[in-house]
């Protein structure tokens, strides 16, 4: 059978992760980016990373391009403009991991963990690294609520932080942020 849309990978994905992806859509064709493949059956990109013009033009029958990025400003180059190629953004999918990573970073910090792993490689006690108490009684300073910014919010408020916010489009207050 003739497959019906092709579909260009530029991001790095497991062998199981694309076997996963032909056994549930058969009739597609998954095509890495290397630099001698044949994108001329290509109507779909799936891509981390702005694509190169001199492949989006090896891609005639191109019409959807998706970043796995909150963000497509940067994948609208001149090739992508001219020929009305539709980008989606994968927008609103970071919040929960990258909050968990902001929190993970401020614990690490408030803890001294940076300082305690390497006086422990070091192996030496030094009775001098007192971490801080609580990271609950402190202030948070949050630079936008967007997905991100309002998921640390919410999480910060959660552990008792004082959280403080800026936003670009300035609305209510959300119950999450104190100012």
């Amino acid at each position: 059978a003739m497959a019906s849309h092709g579909v260009l990978l530029t991001l790095p994905l497991s062998e199981a992760e694309r076997r996963s992806l032909s056994d549930e859509f058969p009739d597609v064709k998954f095509v890495d980016g290397e630099p001698d493949a044949d994108l001329g059956s290509i109507d779909v990109v799936f891509a981390r990373d702005p694509v190169a013009d001199e492949l989006i033009d090896r891609m005639g029958k191109l019409a959807w391009l998706h970043t796995t990025s909150g963000g497509g400003a940067r994948f609208l180059t001149p090739s992508v403009r001219e020929r009305s190629i539709t980008v989606t953004t994968s927008t609103g999918i970071h919040g929960r991991p990258f909050s968990e990573f902001g929190i993970a970073c401020m614990y690490a910090l408030a803890k001294r963990l940076p300082i305690i792993l390497e006086a422990q490689r070091r192996a030496v006690w030094d009775r001098g690294l007192t971490p801080m108490d609580r990271l609950g009684e402190k202030t948070v300073g949050i630079v936008g609520l967007g997905t991100v910014g309002s998921e640390l919010a919410r999480k910060m408020k959660a552990l008792g932080m004082r959280v403080l916010a800026t936003k670009s489009t300035v609305t209510a207050t959300p119950p999450y942020v104190d100012q």
